[in-house]
C-alpha cells in the first residue's frame, strides 16, 4: 500500500478540479490546487485503467467549494464517493449502494490524504478548514 498526503501540495490553495476513476467502485482520484495536479491516487494498474471509466474533470466555479462528501466502504476499501459543493451534487463515482454510506463534512474541502494500491482506494481522509 502506498499512503499520499496532498498537504504540500495544497499549500492553502483552493481544489479547483477533480479526476476520477469510476466503475463498480471508487477506482481512483486525482485533485486539483489551484491548476496544479496532485499525482494519480490509485488505478496505477494497466488492468485497473482498462476496467474503470476515466469521468471527464470536474472543474469548479469561482467560488464553489465541496462541503460534504459520501463515502461508501466495501470489503476494506472505497466503494462509492459522492461530492456535494455549496453550489451542486456532483454524480456519484461508483456504482455500488451500500447501507453503510459516512458522510464527512466541515467548512471547506482543503485536501485529501488517504491510502491506496495499484487497484483500490483504501482510505481517504478529508482535510477541511475550521
Amino acid at each position: 500500500m502506498t499512503n499520499f498526503n496532498d498537504h504540500d501540495l495544497w499549500n492553502n490553495r483552493l481544489i479547483t478540479a477533480m479526476s476520477l476513476h469510476c466503475g463498480d467502485y471508487s477506482f481512483g482520484i486525482r485533485v486539483q490546487y489551484d491548476g496544479t495536479w496532485s499525482s494519480q491516487h490509485s488505478c496505477l494498474a494497466q488492468d485497473c485503467i482498462d476496467a474503470s471509466n476515466l469521468k471527464p474533470d470536474i472543474t469548479f466555479d469561482h467560488g464553489e467549494h465541496i462541503v460534504s462528501v459520501d463515502v461508501e466502504e466495501m470489503y476494506g476499501h472505497v466503494a462509492s464517493l459522492t461530492f456535494t459543493t455549496n453550489k451542486r451534487k456532483l454524480q456519484k463515482c461508483g456504482s455500488f449502494d451500500f447501507n453503510a454510506t459516512q458522510t464527512e463534512s466541515g467548512g471547506r474541502l482543503e485536501y485529501i490524504s488517504g491510502m491506496y494500491t495499484d487497484w483500490y482506494l483504501m482510505q481517504l481522509q478529508f482535510h477541511w478548514s475550521d
